[in-house]
């Protein structure tokens, strides 16, 4: 049995992140499972979607382990897009599918929140990961590199899927802290 790779794709929203990971899908010629949270409500198909509308067909799932019910025994690649959005186990979960099965992980996510905090999800799947691929977006108030998502609509809750009109990249110096209790701190 061969070891497999966790590829992990981050970093702000708008930068590329699922339009890495459709391309990495369109390209392979072995058996290949894509997965979402079910938390994802941007768009009502069963697909990873980039904002510019291409897709591909995923699973929806609300839990990480749902990967292992769903997983087909000729699959060789696993697509995960959205994992800020899956439980803690998810990180866990990633690296059985490659240490355990053999099978190589393709999983993108959001490196930090509206309030520029980490998300742990993400930083303990980057430490586990082969390879990690940051992908910017360009600041909608100036045109900079952004390493921030600024929420424009109020929400106090942690995760609210969204896209244009819910969310723009913002670089370091546009970026505005949200909320009563915000600091740029680790959580």
């Amino acid at each position: 049995m061969r070891s497999g790779r966790l590829i992990v794709h981050t970093g702000t929203m708008f930068g590329g992140k699922s339009k890495a990971l459709v391309a990495i899908v369109r390209n392979q010629r072995i058996k290949t499972q894509q997965f979402i949270p079910q938390q994802d409500t941007r768009d009502r198909r069963h697909a990873i979607v980039t904002h510019d509308g291409e897709a591909f067909d995923a699973l929806r799932i609300l839990r990480s382990e749902e990967i292992f019910t769903n997983l087909e025994e000729d699959t060789e690649v696993v697509v995960v897009d959205e994992i800020h959005m899956l439980d803690a186990g998810t990180p866990a979960a990633l690296r059985q599918l490659v240490d355990r099965y053999g099978v190589d992980v393709y999983a993108a996510g959001l490196a930090t929140d509206f309030l520029g905090k980490p998300f742990k999800i993400m930083m303990r799947t980057m430490a586990y990961a082969n390879e990690v691929h940051f992908h910017a977006s360009y600041c909608r108030k100036c045109g900079a590199e952004a390493v921030y998502n600024q929420r424009i609509v109020d929400d106090p809750r942690r995760i609210v899927p969204g896209g244009d009109g819910v969310y723009e990249p913002r670089c370091r110096i546009c970026f505005e802290l949200g909320g009563r209790d915000s600091e740029r701190t680790d959580t």
